[in-house]
């Protein structure tokens, strides 16, 4: 058996993003299809708010480092814990957010990775 989305329990917890669940599904019809992967991911989400674009990635602990200025939509966060980046939030920034949520993924710790097994 196999599991995506709200049905899946992974170490980090449920996902609350239809994009995290869809990433999931494919990572599960690969396994199914006998291909063996492992499910690599660094959570995120979006929101569109009357033209603001919110893009949230990682785990939001440690401490927060601001560039550009939030009070004008513009702006990204970046958390560092024990001097690793392992999360971001960012406003209308969505090339940096790419690159942020990259940059996590290669982090010393890597994403979050769980092997697709049945149950």
């Amino acid at each position: 058996m196999y599991a995506a989305g709200d049905a899946a329990r992974l170490p980090r917890g449920r996902g609350e993003h239809w994009a995290d669940a869809q990433e999931q599904g494919a990572t599960a019809a690969r396994n199914m299809l006998g291909q063996d992967v492992a499910h690599t991911t660094v959570p995120w989400c979006w929101s569109d708010q009357y033209g603001l674009k919110i893009q949230i990635c990682g785990s939001l602990v440690g401490t927060p480092e601001t560039s550009g200025d939030p009070a004008r939509h513009d702006a990204a966060i970046s958390f560092v814990h024990d001097g690793a980046l392992c999360g971001a939030v960012c406003f209308n920034r969505p090339k940096e957010f790419r690159d942020l949520r990259s940059e996590i993924a290669r982090s010393e710790d890597g994403p979050e990775t769980v092997k697709a097994r049945p149950v």
